[in-house]
């Protein structure tokens, strides 16, 4: 029996190590944390984890082969029930063991993908903003502040994109000439200027903006 257990802690010793390389091959582009970020965070989390617990199923059906094959054995040697209960009770207490080390390997594994979504610059809304009606013919200024929550400095811009219920839109995303580096647990303030006509220009005929305007943004990430 103990051999059956040291064989299946040492292949569970090695099944984290297929983790890693799940996510080296599954990697989020994302850094923003918002719904999308979240939604392939959980999806990454969920895969890496079946990978894992795939390689964990194998280790326990293999101990709990031999332990089957070797309860057999042993029963058919003894005389009395006592004896096999207490056989019974020593195979249950190295399943034990094995169920809460492989428990142990899944809250790790848990763990990996955490470090790796947070290994990263990573910008969360603060819920600080400036957006104000839109100065149609002027400049309108539109502000959004963020933190920082990932591991790594963020540098980059913010687009705006406004468009009403005709579709008409403008758009401001090019790139910005100066980008903030923004450390781990600072916030920062974007600000993007946007000029919207009344009158657009379409296919070179003229619509007016309709009365319902709606401002999109975009957050575009400089590799550091």
């Amino acid at each position: 029996m103990d051999y059956a257990y040291s064989t299946a802690t040492g292949l569970l010793s090695h099944v984290i190590d297929y983790a890693q390389p799940y996510i080296d091959l599954h990697l989020i582009n994302i850094y923003v944390d918002g719904v999308a970020f979240r939604s392939a965070l959980s999806d990454l989390q969920s895969h890496v984890r079946a990978e894992v617990v795939s390689h964990v199923n194998d280790a326990m059906i293999g101990f709990s082969t031999r332990a089957q094959n070797i309860t057999t054995d042993y029963n058919s040697t003894v005389s009395t029930s006592d004896e096999a209960d207490a056989f019974g009770a020593i195979v249950q207490e190295y399943s034990d063991k094995l169920v809460a080390v492989s428990n142990d390997i899944i809250t790790k594994t848990d763990e990996l993908v955490q470090t790796y979504a947070l290994n990263r610059p990573l910008l969360r809304p603060t819920g600080n903003r400036s957006v104000p009606t839109i100065n149609f013919g002027g400049v309108t200024k539109i502000s959004y502040e963020f933190q920082n929550i990932g591991t790594k400095p963020w540098s980059g811009w913010m687009g705006v994109k406004v468009f009403d219920e005709y579709k008409n839109s403008v758009s401001v995303d090019f790139i910005t000439p100066s980008l903030p580096l923004v450390s781990p647990g600072d916030t920062v303030t974007l600000t993007r200027e946007i000029i919207v006509d009344r009158v657009q220009q379409v296919n070179g005929k003229s619509r007016s903006w309709g009365k319902k305007t709606v401002i999109h943004i975009s957050i575009y990430t400089r590799n550091t």
